[in-house]
């Protein structure tokens, strides 16, 4: 399975379009924070043999939940952005909305590892 990722572009689009719906402060606090967060999967990608979707989806959010990289609304874009990705790769996500944001708070609050996220997102996940 070929796996198609967001790029900082994309991201930024996600954070841009929350921001609209529900407000919130503008801002990145610096591109190349957004590069690095991005960057952890592609060195997971391309050293440590990551090819699973779901793997792929929880280092996703960790990196956008945890990496504080927008002024405002780093969970929510976190969130957004690994449902986004899901959809991409031809998967939805089954939770219902509270039970995504309370997993997501956990994960920036670092409550819970990649791993617990990957099997929750497993379990959450449906094939479109």
């Amino acid at each position: 399975m070929n796996i198609i990722f967001l790029s900082i572009e994309d991201v930024i689009d996600i954070h841009e379009d929350i921001l609209k719906s529900y407000g919130g402060l503008e801002g990145l606090r610096e591109i190349g924070m957004l590069e690095s967060a991005l960057k952890r999967i592609d060195f997971h990608k391309n050293y440590m043999g990551l090819t699973d979707l779901f793997e792929t989806a929880a280092l996703l959010a960790q990196a956008l939940a945890q990496g504080h990289v927008f002024v405002d609304g780093n969970k929510r874009t976190a969130l957004v952005s690994m449902y986004n990705f899901l959809i991409l790769n031809g998967y939805k996500l089954t939770a219902s909305e509270t039970e995504a944001e309370d997993m997501i708070v956990d994960v920036a609050q670092k409550k819970i590892s990649s791993e617990k996220l990957t099997a929750w997102l497993r379990k959450h996940s449906q094939k479109n």
